[in-house]
């Protein structure tokens, strides 16, 4: 038996696949399916209608059924998040998590779960992303890649330890009356920072991809610093900062690297730079505001990636790589051999970088990291 969420919800013919202008499937140009039984159940009262309302704006579609589960709807990660967000907004008094979305999943249970008055919100750094909670004290959390987003993390939901949450850290720069880090060593600090107001002691188990991957190894470091414990460092295609290729840019040069990553005209507005870097990608419906933030915290990433890596820690560490991407790289075990004194695992996957985190690949190197989840 397959579990849920490898199970599709509907299946249809295309005559091609619609790509991207970088050769990646377009996931919004492919045309709707139909569920064979997709009986819409309207919702009762006001709540229930704002709930069903809000998912089929975001989703967008007609209208969704409220005793249909969101996600065999249309709904993702990334909608989940918004969801959460919008249906907190005003003043409903709402306190809806991006977790209740996830395990209540119906617009019902949801509309319920937002009425309970008995309720009590958890306090949560605006930086976080809970996609599950705890029931056992121990939690994955998981680092933002370069455009500053956690949504893809959720493909881990369902391959948890038993009792295990799952957190998403964003760009911590990109919350209100937040100031530029001067140092990539002030901006590990402040992840760290964040890491423990969402658990306040270890045993710590950290996982980045990209970006995060670096992130999650400065702040295993940052908190075994603090003396605290890291049970396990988990690595996905980021490969650490040799001295020699270390250098110092401007901001400037950090803009002009990030419309070049992206492919895009050197004066192209950053909006559009963002929109048509994720374009195929389940992130979509984001604000003029939200991809302006995103192309920062890209050319935040930039400016942070041309320090070396530095000092070591002494974790269990699983290092996931693209065999297909590597070219010429050295491998990814001899960048990390002088900063992770533990054991260590290197798995390869036969899957582009933005493909090592989909439900699909995720399942090709998760045994590995599940045996240091202990």
């Amino acid at each position: 038996m397959l579990p849920d969420y490898m199970v599709p919800a509907a299946i249809g013919l295309v005559d091609d696949l619609p790509l991207t202008v970088n050769g990646k499937l377009d996931i919004a140009a492919l045309p709707d399916v139909a569920l064979a039984a997709d009986e819409i159940v309207a919702p009762v009262g006001e709540t229930e209608t704002f709930v069903c309302s809000v998912f089929a704006d975001l989703i967008g579609v007609p209208a969704v059924s409220v005793t249909a589960d969101v996600f065999d709807s249309g709904a993702n990660s990334l909608i989940a998040m918004k969801a959460a967000a919008r249906l907190n907004d005003g003043d409903r008094g709402f306190a809806i998590r991006v977790r209740d979305v996830f395990t209540a999943r119906t617009p019902r249970a949801l509309a319920a779960l937002a009425t309970t008055s008995a309720r009590e919100s958890a306090t949560m750094h605006p930086a976080v992303t809970e996609f599950v909670e705890s029931d056992s004290g121990r939690r994955v959390i998981c680092f933002h890649e370069a455009f500053g987003f956690v949504a893809a993390y959720a493909a881990l939901v369902d391959r948890l330890p038993a009792g295990w949450g799952l957190v998403g850290v964003s760009d911590v720069v990109a919350v209100p009356d937040a100031v530029e880090p001067a140092s990539f060593a002030d901006l590990v600090g402040r992840y760290a920072d964040v890491v423990q107001t969402v658990q306040a002691g270890g045993p710590y188990d950290l996982l980045g991809w990209s970006y995060g991957g670096h992130l999650a190894f400065a702040v295993a470091r940052e908190l075994d610093r603090r003396g605290e414990r890291v049970a396990s460092l988990t690595v996905v295609d980021a490969y650490a900062v040799d001295p020699a290729e270390a250098e110092q840019i401007s901001v400037a040069e950090s803009y002009r690297r990030v419309r070049a990553v992206a492919g895009a005209d050197p004066d192209a507005p950053v909006a559009d730079v963002v929109r048509d870097a994720l374009a195929g990608s389940p992130i979509v419906g984001l604000s003029e505001a939200d991809l302006a933030a995103s192309f920062e915290s890209h050319a935040r990433c930039e400016r942070m990636l041309t320090e070396p890596t530095v000092g070591a820690v002494d974790v269990p560490a699983v290092l996931v790589y693209s065999s297909t991407e590597m070219d010429a790289r050295t491998p990814i075990e001899t960048t990390w051999a002088a900063h992770l004194r533990g054991p260590i695992e290197t798995v390869g996957v036969a899957a582009a970088h933005d493909e090592l985190v989909t439900d699909d690949q995720v399942g090709e190197w998760i045994d590995p990291v599940r045996r240091i989840w202990r």
